[in-house]
């Protein structure tokens, strides 16, 4: 099997018609300061970003096939001083 391609996922402006507020969307299902959590597909981080400020310092487990969107969400957080993103390259088959 080959490796995907990029995934052609939406960009923010496309995610923020859906949830204009990603950070309060978290609260509002219940993630908590201190809690440890993955977001499979996380893209470049739209979830995971905001996650990550809710749940410092405990690690959010950035999980993605598309390694061009996990780097992108790398340099998104280290603009903003987000250091708990741990992004994780998966392939499919594994």
């Amino acid at each position: 099997m080959g490796r995907f391609q990029n995934t052609g996922q939406p960009d923010w402006d496309w995610w923020s018609k859906l949830w204009p507020t990603p950070g309060e969307t978290l609260r509002e299902l219940g993630l908590e300061s201190g809690e440890s959590v993955a977001e499979v597909g996380c893209g470049s981080g739209y979830f995971a970003l905001p996650a990550a400020r809710i749940v410092e310092p405990k690690p959010v487990y950035a999980v993605d096939l598309d390694e061009t969107l996990l780097a992108e969400l790398d340099r998104i957080a280290g603009r903003q001083a987000i250091e708990n993103v741990v992004p994780i390259t998966v392939t499919p088959g594994t």
